[in-house]
């Protein structure tokens, strides 16, 4: 086997395991995730807008909350969350 083999299968699996924890929290636990973050403003209007339960909907709800956990010294300097949210 080669090196562009083994990449290759491991970057599959990687990626698959990725989105399988993705639809995992978004379909179980974003009602949760939200619940954190209750006295968000922006939280509060992104649920309000996406609020039918279609999977749209609740992949653009489980969008912010992503970014604000992947980019949180940004968002918290900029004043859209606070860290005890996070």
């Amino acid at each position: 086997m080669d090196f562009f083999l083994v990449y290759s299968i491991v970057l599959f699996v990687g990626m698959s395991v990725v989105l399988g924890l993705l639809l995992f929290a978004e379909y179980t636990k974003l009602d949760e995730l939200e619940s954190y973050f209750s006295e968000n403003e922006e939280v509060r209007n992104n649920k309000r807008f996406w609020r039918r339960n279609q999977w749209i909907d609740r992949q653009y709800r489980m969008m912010l909350i992503f970014e604000y956990l992947a980019d949180s010294k940004r968002h918290v300097k900029a004043g859209l969350v606070t860290e005890a949210e996070l």
